[in-house]
């Protein structure tokens, strides 16, 4: 059996401290400060942590921003306090739809400036310039209805509303 040399002590060292951290990070508790939006009627709960872009309705304005910081009783965003409860809607906007929009609204983007590419190539068509020209109105029509419901996907968001089916609390929560 050979004899392990001092030049690879270190390595081992190093792969050891690497696995006992990692351990460490798998069965440690954290513990986290977040906005709880619960429906009064269900046991429907979502959560709004540090960092989320929320838009609020705060004593009769509106209001929109990064959480920065979750105290006790309110929160902060964009460094403003706001308390919790003098909430009256949330707005959150959810990175599924972000993300679809996007891509809907891009790719009627592309299909409309094809439409366009089209419409402008109908001089060189001949005879079959009429038939081009409708094709190019139609493609550059389906691309302006992408191009409009993308923008529409990447915008909505869902809003609760506080006085009626929706509370809001500051909650700790374990994983």
């Amino acid at each position: 059996m050979k004899k392990i040399t001092s030049k690879f002590l270190p390595t081992i060292f190093l792969i050891n401290i690497f696995i006992l951290i990692s351990i460490s990070e798998i069965f440690a508790q954290k513990n986290e400060v977040v906005l709880e939006l619960k429906k009064i009627e269900s046991d429907k709960v979502k959560y709004l942590h540090e960092g989320k872009t929320i838009r609020f309705w705060y004593q009769g304005n509106k209001f929109s921003g990064n959480i920065d910081s979750i105290g006790i009783s309110s929160f902060f965003v964009d460094g403003t306090e706001y308390n919790v409860s003098e909430i009256q809607k949330i707005k959150i906007r959810f990175r599924a739809t972000l993300i679809t929009g996007g891509i809907i609204g891009g790719v009627g983007l592309v299909v409309d400036g094809l439409g366009i590419n089209i419409l402008s190539g109908t001089e060189e068509a001949g005879c079959a310039g009429p038939l081009v020209m409708v094709v190019g109105i139609m493609v550059t029509a389906v691309g302006a209805v992408g191009t409009a419901v993308g923008t529409t996907v990447f915008f909505a968001g869902k809003k609760y509303d506080l006085d009626k089916k929706w509370k809001l609390n500051i909650v700790q929560i374990n994983y």
